[in-house]
């Protein structure tokens, strides 16, 4: 089984974020309040501390009327429908037509507000090749619980905080970090990957052994 989380790992969330600013800029906004309230909006509500969505971003705003809430909300729908699957990452859709074929067990654990992740999913496409999906605000432990039943697992994610804490918590899940795009590699006793064909190196590695 191979548990995949979803942003910066399957999905480009920095060009998504490109293309919020764009419309975000377009009504009004400067390029630095558009990513200082971007920062902001994470951590407006403690219940879903960490994540990002639309209507989060407008409760930073208190001089946004409902007309120009809805003027952005629809025009970023728009654009992100229109890119579609152009937010994956190109080794994506061969790496889960590979898996699909070896009738590997493919989970997908994405940590966000419902809502918007499901609106990621929708214009993805990826469904299909998943046998389960689960959106969380919080951590992941509990969903780890239900899904892992002490079966070898590879965990493959971008988040090193999230994954030491998979590997203190369940010795049977081989986590495997993902920095795309030249991401900072933290000093983490984790295999660091930079894109799917190295994290399918270390899984032949850690199944050989």
């Amino acid at each position: 089984m191979i548990i995949f989380d979803l942003d910066n790992t399957l999905f480009n969330t920095s060009l998504l974020k490109e293309d919020l600013r764009e419309v975000f800029i377009k009504h009004g906004l400067t390029d630095e309040e558009f990513w200082s309230t971007l920062r902001e909006s994470y951590n407006i509500d403690p219940e879903t501390k960490g994540c990002y969505s639309i209507e989060k971003h407008f409760c930073v705003f208190k001089n946004f009327n409902e007309d120009k809430k809805n003027k952005i909300e629809q025009e970023t729908k728009k654009i992100i429908y229109q890119r579609g699957r152009g937010y994956l990452y190109d080794d994506v859709v061969p790496a889960l037509n590979k898996l699909k074929k070896q009738k590997e067990k493919l989970i997908l654990i994405s940590k966000g507000i419902d809502s918007f992740q499901k609106l990621k999913l929708d214009v993805i496409n990826l469904r299909d090749f998943f046998n389960k999906i689960y959106i969380t605000p919080g951590d992941k432990i509990d969903i780890l619980k239900n899904v892992t039943n002490g079966q070898p697992i590879f965990d493959i994610n971008d988040h090193a905080e999230e994954s030491h804490l998979v590997t203190k918590n369940f010795p049977n899940i081989s986590c495997i970090l993902i920095r795309r795009n030249g991401q900072e590699r933290p000093k983490i006793n984790i295999p660091i990957a930079s894109n799917l064909d190295e994290v399918f190196q270390y899984i032949r590695s850690f199944q050989s052994n």
